[in-house]
């Protein structure tokens, strides 16, 4: 199940998106976000395997 989301970007922007209209936007968008993503998991996953007693004690005592 999709969802959409929406954002705001400067008008600028959008003008030089809208003279590559050959580019798939959403897409583009899509794959920032899995790469973002996967690199903040990739991060946390270190940190646990570095520091586990202190995530603990960050979860436990907020």
């Amino acid at each position: 199940m999709s969802v959409v989301v929406s954002f705001r970007i400067d008008r600028k922007l959008k003008e030089k998106m809208d003279k590559l209209k050959h580019i798939n936007w959403s897409e583009v968008v899509r794959r920032a976000i899995y790469e973002t993503i996967a690199r903040e998991e990739a991060k946390l996953r270190k940190i646990c395997f570095i520091f586990p007693n202190l995530i603990l004690y960050i979860l436990l005592h907020g």
